[in-house]
């Protein structure tokens, strides 16, 4: 499926909506098509419709993160890519702002990955199932050359990373990119 037939979704997209991307956002003001709290469930949309699913800053912001994950898995078609962004848990930012309500590691989204020795359907009885296809640690504002290698080191690493030096070279956020397994 080429791009101009994949159908977008931008989940809590705010005024950034994606051309093309139909967009579910909680302000009224914003330019989503569905204006929707993101904390209530189910979402108004319709079940296995889109492709790729984009959830940028907004995570961090909701209460029920495996009941999100599992209205993602509803909306999503087989084989759908997910982009999720939230703050690292070593970043200022996310012990900060007040709404933040979660916190996230690398191994965050392994609780939906059945590969994971994490993973957790028996607890949570999911049934959304997901591939971590990649999860790449960083400061994306005013990065300079000289931290090139020591983010390579992070991304190769980053569990040691985590539990050594998080909070000694803190980074911002954590980009995942998942697979729907349907």
């Amino acid at each position: 499926m080429d791009a101009g037939t994949k159908k977008l979704l931008d989940i809590g997209c705010g005024f950034r909506l994606r051309p093309n991307a139909t967009g579910i956002d909680k302000n009224p003001l914003s330019p989503a098509q569905l204006h929707h709290d993101l904390n209530v469930f189910p979402y108004p949309l319709p079940d296995n419709e889109f492709d790729d699913i984009s959830m940028i800053d907004v995570l961090e912001h909701l209460q029920d993160v495996v009941a999100v994950m599992e209205e993602i898995y509803r909306v999503s078609r087989p084989g759908a890519t997910v982009y999720i962004t939230v703050p690292h848990f070593s970043s200022h930012d996310s012990h900060t702002d007040p709404t933040h309500v979660h916190s996230f590691t690398s191994r965050s989204m392994n609780y939906f990955t059945p590969e994971s020795p994490l993973y957790q359907d028996y607890r949570y009885g999911l049934t959304g199932k997901f591939r971590k296809i990649s999860c790449v640690i960083g400061n994306y504002s005013g990065e300079s050359f000289w931290k090139s290698p020591v983010r390579y080191l992070i991304n190769k690493y980053p569990e040691k990373y985590e539990r050594r030096f998080a909070y000694l070279y803190p980074q911002h956020s954590l980009k995942f990119t998942l697979q729907v397994i349907k």
